[in-house]
């Protein structure tokens, strides 16, 4: 399907001030040369994030229509269980990729937790419906052409 979103005017979008946390790192994240921000759309107040993947990372062999169709597909994910894609914009070195944001507890936090005598809080239950739910998600992508790159809690 055509990428069929509500789109976000640029100068709508504001980066959110990057709050340190109790170990003194950043708020966003920062893996190699791409970046993410959390990002509020002053219209409506709702809050997203924003991963910024430079140009020079896009290998050269991809074409620019190659990547324009991967992003529409990316925009055309929807499933419960993606954070879906809801616009993009191209700078002179950089595509910013605008997507919603997942909800708390992060899964690697929700996995970890461990009860005060050291044991996992999760039960063989939980994690099996986790793992059925992120299968799904993949699924749902792969169905559409789209491989997951980047997998992580």
């Amino acid at each position: 399907g055509e990428y069929d979103a509500n789109y976000l005017e640029l100068g709508d979008i504001e980066v959110m001030q990057e709050q340190e946390n109790e170990d003194g790192a950043s708020s966003g994240s920062d893996t190699g040369n791409k970046r993410t921000w959390e990002v509020e759309a002053q219209a409506t107040g709702l809050r997203y994030m924003c991963r910024q993947v430079f140009k020079s990372e896009v290998p050269a062999e991809i074409s620019r229509e190659a990547l324009e169709r991967h992003f529409r597909a990316l925009g055309a994910l929807d499933h419960p269980h993606l954070c879906r894609v809801v616009d993009c914009f191209e700078l002179q070195d950089a595509f910013l990729l605008i997507y919603e944001k997942a909800f708390e507890p992060a899964v690697l936090d929700f996995l970890t937790r461990r009860n005060d005598n050291g044991t996992a809080q999760i039960q063989e239950n939980e994690a099996a419906e986790l793992v059925r739910q992120a299968m799904s998600a993949l699924a749902h992508a792969a169905a559409r052409g789209v491989v997951h790159g980047r997998l992580e809690p």
